[in-house]
C-alpha cells in the first residue's frame, strides 16, 4: 500500500527536484526529439534550480512534492499569473510542470497533484487553470483530458 504523501516543497528538496526534472526532459525528448534535447546542460539545470528557489518563496506559486520513504518521486509547480487587461479573467493559474517518476505512474499521484493545485487556485479566487503540453505527448493529453482540461488555443510552429 502506498504510504507516500504530497506536501509543500522546501528548500532542502531543490536538488532532488532538479534531478527528477531531468526525467521530464528525457520524456519530452522521446515525445518530440526535433524540439527537445536529450538532457539539460549545466546552465539550464542552474536556471531551473534558481527559478525553483524563486517559486518556493513566492506567495503566488505552489511547489509540491510526492515523497515516499524519504524519496521524492514527483513534483508539481504552479503559479498565479495575470492575463492582459483585455482578457475577461485577469488572474489565471498556470500549471507549469507535473512530473511523476516512471515507477510511480498510474497510481493517481498526478491526479492528487492536480486536485491540490486547483484547490490552491480556488483559494486565491482564480477561475481558470491552464497549461502547455506538446501535442505529441499522447499520455499527457489523455491525463489532462481526464482531469477536465480542454484544448482552447493552438500554438503553431514552422521550422525555418
Amino acid at each position: 500500500m502506498d504510504k507516500g504523501q504530497i506536501r509543500k516543497a522546501r528548500l532542502k528538496d531543490v536538488l532532488r527536484i532538479v534531478k527528477l526534472h531531468s526525467y521530464l526532459i528525457k520524456h519530452l525528448h522521446s515525445v518530440n526529439p526535433r524540439m527537445y534535447t536529450e538532457s539539460a546542460d549545466k546552465s539550464e539545470q542552474k536556471r531551473f534550480e534558481k527559478n525553483l528557489k524563486k517559486y518556493l518563496k513566492d506567495k503566488n506559486s505552489l511547489v509540491l512534492v510526492y515523497e515516499i520513504n524519504n524519496k521524492i518521486n514527483g513534483y508539481a509547480i504552479s503559479r498565479i499569473k495575470e492575463y492582459p487587461s483585455f482578457i475577461s479573467f485577469r488572474k489565471y493559474g498556470e500549471i507549469h510542470e507535473v512530473v511523476v517518476s516512471k515507477d510511480m505512474q498510474e497510481k493517481g499521484i498526478g491526479s492528487k497533484f492536480v486536485k491540490k493545485i486547483i484547490s490552491f487556485f480556488k483559494s486565491r479566487k482564480v477561475k481558470i487553470a491552464e497549461l502547455l503540453i506538446d501535442s505529441r505527448n499522447l499520455a499527457g493529453l489523455k491525463a489532462w483530458s481526464k482531469a477536465g482540461f480542454k484544448e482552447e488555443l493552438k500554438i503553431m510552429k514552422k521550422f525555418i
